[in-house]
């Protein structure tokens, strides 16, 4: 006899209210776990839904944050799912972070039901067989996200890409996406101790044009409390007038000497008034 088991990122979808034909119980809060052998769930009509976090739901998540700025009522989730820029980036391989993108390129997709079907292919023999189709589905529908985001807003996108930690803090994955960035037909300005955030957002350049500015924990040897004491200090007193203006300012235990002169040899401390952020 085997005890239940609690699969607390799965999500069961139903046309009709669950109770009316599985016995439920209560879990922690107001949540409510479906007592029902996960193989039955087929047969009943029901569909299971994996909804655990992965590094490609930060991305998003950031993406859709900066969306926000400009769109206040946007929100991922209201994303339609037959966009067919997204699709034609999903069908290229051209979402970088998706789940699928060695496969698709060989496999046209024309749906999300055609990605679900693609990435299935991929799921390792599972335990249980009924694990394979919900995993498949979680990441066809967060790689079509990734896509949507790359096809109408590249700009917040590939923000959020060059900001997520594994990107940022490795010299080799912060230059790919600055050059797919560029591929895009976006600037990546440099970095500014005046104009800079932490991390890398969304600017205007010098044309108009919508770019990214470079962020100042994207400076090899920055550590994020420096670069967040670097811009605190600049909401609070004011734009830094010149680099002997930041060392006076900044606390020297977090601006190193090496830092320092990282600093000054990316540029950070010219003159950038004809730059204006978004």
């Amino acid at each position: 006899m085997r005890t239940a088991g609690e699969h607390r990122s799965g999500v069961v979808i139903s046309g009709t209210p669950l109770d009316e034909f599985a016995p439920m119980r209560l879990g922690y809060g107001t949540k409510g776990w479906l007592d029902l052998d996960e193989a039955l769930l087929g047969e009943l009509g029901l569909f299971r839904l994996d909804v655990s976090p992965s590094r490609n739901a930060t991305v998003i998540g950031a993406s859709a944050a900066m969306v926000r700025r400009s769109k206040p009522h946007f929100r991922h989730r209201d994303i339609p799912l037959d966009d067919e820029k997204a699709l034609r980036l999903l069908s290229a391989g051209e979402v970088l972070g998706a789940d699928g993108r060695d496969l698709l390129p060989s496999r046209p997709v024309r749906s999300v039901a055609d990605l679900i079907a693609a990435l299935e292919d991929r799921q390792p023999a599972p335990l249980e067989n009924g694990h394979r189709k919900p995993r498949a589905a979680a990441a066809a529908v967060t790689a079509y996200w990734l896509a949507w985001l790359k096809a109408h807003h590249p700009v917040e996108f590939m923000a959020a890409v060059l900001s997520h930690p594994p990107v940022i803090h490795s010299p080799g994955m912060r230059n790919l996406m600055c050059a797919e960035s560029r591929r895009l037909g976006i600037e990546v300005l440099p970095p500014r101790v005046n104009q800079s955030a932490v991390r890398f957002l969304p600017a205007r350049a010098p044309d108009g044009l919508p770019a990214i500015r470079h962020g100042l924990a994207g400076i090899q040897w920055m550590s994020h409390a420096a670069a967040a004491h670097i811009v605190a200090e600049r909401q609070t007193n004011g734009p830094y007038r010149s680099d002997s203006d930041f060392r006076v300012r900044t606390d020297p235990r977090l601006i190193t000497h090496r830092i320092f002169t990282v600093l000054k040899d990316a540029g950070a401390f010219n003159g950038a008034d004809d730059e204006r952020d978004a």
